[in-house]
């Protein structure tokens, strides 16, 4: 299997002020596309999610399940109301098949990634947004982009106080296209497939070997 290591993947929750993912919206009664999700009636004493969704963004305005390795930033959103102070939404990122490039496909996994919590806020049609950021190999959030996520597909499992709520099936594939730079001795592994070809910034033809390009 490609190198990939499980403790270096993590969730933040972005709920700090510096980044605050959580925002109300306001319903409309044409729903947009979102995998299924269990809903609730609020109450004073009550809380329940509406919709749960993947996004390129926060906000879920970016709707997907379809990611590729070279894809910027993967959110898992949640659109919840509460009448309550002591709500906790967790969420947790599972591999349920993950690339192995010893036979060239897909394998069948059971692990649990990455994992991350919140403390929800008081009132309805709030959002509140979990990004699944990478680390780099000696440790610390990658900047986006310089990582590749792993190929494999995903399950976004969601929990309101540790009760499931939602399971959002997500997948990442390796890009059509080679990922730049694309130059002799730059690393191919892990952004795109064994054996790949694509040009460099001149036209010239390169292919994936060893796990780096070659020109």
């Amino acid at each position: 299997m490609a190198p990939f290591l499980p403790l270096a993947l993590r969730i933040v929750p972005v709920a700090c002020a510096l980044h605050c993912s959580r925002r109300r919206i306001a319903h409309s009664a044409t729903a947009a596309f979102f995998a299924a999700v269990a809903t609730a009636v609020v109450a004073c004493q009550s809380a329940g999610v509406g919709r749960a969704y993947m996004a390129l963004d926060a906000n879920g305005d970016r709707k997907r399940t379809q990611f590729f390795t070279d894809t910027q930033t993967v959110w898992c959103d949640v659109e919840y109301s509460s009448g309550r102070t002591d709500l906790t939404i967790d969420v947790r990122i599972r591999a349920t098949e993950l690339w192995d490039d010893a036979v060239q496909a897909r394998v069948p996994v059971d692990a649990v990634l990455s994992t991350g919590e919140i403390a929800g806020m008081q009132g309805t049609g709030t959002i509140a947004g979990f990004q699944w950021v990478l680390l780099q190999p000696g440790g610390g959030p990658a900047p986006s982009g310089t990582v590749p996520f792993p190929v494999g597909n995903f399950v976004c499992d969601v929990t309101l106080d540790g009760q499931p709520v939602a399971s959002l099936p997500f997948d990442v594939d390796f890009p059509a296209c080679p990922v730049p730079p694309v130059v002799t001795g730059a690393t191919c592994s892990g952004w795109v497939q064994e054996g790949s070809v694509g040009p460099d910034s001149v036209g010239d033809p390169c292919s994936c070997s060893g796990g780096v390009w070659s020109c």
